[in-house]
């Protein structure tokens, strides 16, 4: 059985504004929902009591007993990592292991949903591009940014801009011959979702990677790399969120390389000696 957290994300995207109140209550306060009523939680997520019920109905229950049977099926030790850091008795070593274990279970819940159909198109895409643009704000832009260098060393001519405005102004020169990859965990990012509006427009093609495929930022792509995490897209600080988006880019950045694998091993050696060749570089 899907641990709690697990199970709620899942079907977020279904979820109204208000419904997803109570879903980021739910996650961060997994123990103290099971005891409570419905009027506790309607109140404690700020929504009225018949919002608690569809949310129960949206997950598949006849109301909100079961829900709560279910969420009480559903614990184990693999509580939140993060909004537990209060919990009674709590201690370093104890809190780094599930972090770390959540991080490992992360990417094996990656690899075992990936799509690989869907992974070597958006790979024959980035392939036969001229220009290949990151998109992506917050800790997303640094993954942004490490999937830039990882590209232009295997050949492709990739950018990425921390300057939400830069990207626009390169965002606005694309053709079809580019394509736009776009990195958001909620799907919801606006600064996002606007870069790949206009490079769409301009007829590039665009790749979203994003937990929540039917948000705006997965809506608008022509193709999308789901990724798989435990976290709310509200979550204060992106922890696996993070480490599903840089595996989904380490699957791309294979993908591409298989695609040629003598050009790209050879792109890769030439910049390896240009590095290790500059004057005054200290073996």
């Amino acid at each position: 059985m899907q641990d709690n957290i697990e199970w709620i994300t899942e079907k977020y995207d279904a979820l109204s504004k208000g419904e997803c109140a109570v879903a980021d209550y739910a996650i961060a306060h997994l123990h103290d929902v099971v005891s409570m009523s419905v009027q506790e939680l309607s109140e404690a997520a700020q929504v009225s009591v018949a919002t608690v019920i569809r949310f129960c109905k949206k997950l598949g229950f006849d109301g909100y007993r079961s829900f709560c049977i279910r969420m009480a099926q559903g614990m184990n030790e693999r509580v939140d990592y993060v909004m537990d850091l209060h919990e009674e008795g709590g201690n370093l070593e104890e809190r780094v292991r599930r972090v770390l274990l959540a991080n490992a279970e992360t990417i094996q819940c990656t690899l075992e949903h990936m799509d690989y159909a869907m992974l070597n198109r958006a790979a024959l895409a980035i392939y036969k591009s001229r220009h290949i643009l990151f998109v992506g704000m917050g800790s997303s832009q640094m993954i942004c940014q490490d999937a830039t260098l990882r590209f232009l060393r295997v050949g492709k001519q990739a950018a990425c801009y921390a300057d939400p405005h830069a990207a626009i102004v390169a965002a606005s020169h694309c053709t079809k011959e580019d394509t736009v990859i776009a990195v958001s965990h909620s799907g919801l990012t606006k600064e996002v979702y606007e870069m790949q509006r206009i490079a769409k427009e301009r007829g590039a093609t665009v790749i979203g990677i994003t937990t929540y495929p039917a948000e705006h930022v997965g809506a608008i792509s022509d193709l999308v790399l789901k990724t798989y995490t435990r976290e709310s897209p509200l979550h204060k600080v992106a922890i696996t969120s993070r480490t599903s988006q840089i595996a989904v880019i380490d699957a791309l950045f294979l993908a591409v390389m298989n695609l040629n694998p003598d050009d790209a091993i050879s792109s890769v050696n030439r910049v390896s000696d240009n590095i290790a060749n500059m004057e005054g570089y200290i073996r």
